[in-house]
């Protein structure tokens, strides 16, 4: 069985270690079975807005969530790093990682967002947008057959 690929935007990734919640329970205890990738805008913004915040956080702090992030998720690169032909330049960068291809030819099942814009898109190429929850609740994290 193949775990399911999915991308979370960096808003996902704020919330699950900023806020103790229902996004913090999905990514700690739903999202384990998934390869999660994310690009380096995603991990730069997340960065910023730790630093940035009202979080609180120190130095040490943000430095062990970044480590953690990427000890949970594949960092990759697409080529472009932005997608030219997405309508919404801000998202641009997960318009690219959306349609990425993996060196196996797979790509990402699954964008999982908080961003109501992406999420009236429902999808970019094959990769279908969610909500964290909806995509936990539907069972889609689960391995396929």
């Amino acid at each position: 069985m193949d775990p399911r690929i999915v991308v979370v935007d960096a808003n996902i990734l704020i919330s699950a270690y900023g806020f103790d919640g229902e996004v913090r329970r999905y990514w700690r205890e739903s999202l384990w079975g998934c390869k999660v990738v994310i690009s380096p805008e995603i991990l730069i913004e997340v960065e910023s807005r730790l630093r940035n915040s009202a979080f609180n956080l120190s130095g040490q702090e943000i430095k062990a969530i970044l480590l953690d992030i990427l000890h949970r998720c594949e960092l990759v690169r697409p080529n472009p790093a932005r997608d030219p032909s997405f309508k919404n330049a801000k998202d641009s960068h997960l318009a690219a990682l959306a349609q990425y291809k993996l060196p196996n030819g797979a790509s990402p099942e699954f964008l999982l967002t908080g961003d109501e814009a992406l999420l009236q898109e429902r999808k970019i190429g094959t990769c279908e947008i969610l909500r964290i929850g909806e995509f936990c609740n539907l069972g889609k994290h689960l391995p396929q057959n």
